[in-house]
């Protein structure tokens, strides 16, 4: 999520800080911040939870470099998103338990997360 704000807008009043961070979750967010006398600093570095992530800038003209800095960050963590569908053509329409096993080839990390497995169902593959 990526947040612009400078402090003088609020969509609602019955929002707590509390009900934002637990929608919020685990997902990250951008604070993207433009300096003025009512902007609740505390609150939106809690929202950004990570200094790296909490932009300042003190007139419009440094709007622009904090725009790039958040986009290359964001740009950077798209590199490692991947999704993966799989679905099998089977000969026999009996439904099968069966298991898959994606593995990296040459991978590293010999830990418990380094490969992925999934379990499902074979049942409609056939129709």
């Amino acid at each position: 999520m990526v947040i612009f704000t400078d402090g003088r807008h609020n969509a609602s009043q019955n929002v707590t800080l509390s009900q934002a961070l637990s929608a919020l979750g685990t997902r990250r967010a951008y604070v993207a911040a433009l300096s003025s006398p009512d902007l609740d600093e505390a609150s939106l570095k809690t929202l950004a939870n990570n200094p790296d992530r909490y932009f300042k800038a003190d007139d419009t003209a440094g709007l622009e470099q904090m725009f790039v800095d958040i986009q290359a960050e964001i740009q950077s963590l798209s590199n490692s998103i991947y999704f993966l569908y799989y679905q099998s053509p089977i000969s026999d329409p009996t439904p099968y338990l069966n298991e898959l096993v994606i593995e990296i080839k040459d991978n590293l990390n010999n830990g418990n997360d380094s490969q992925l497995l999934e379990l499902f169902n074979s049942e409609g593959f056939g129709n």
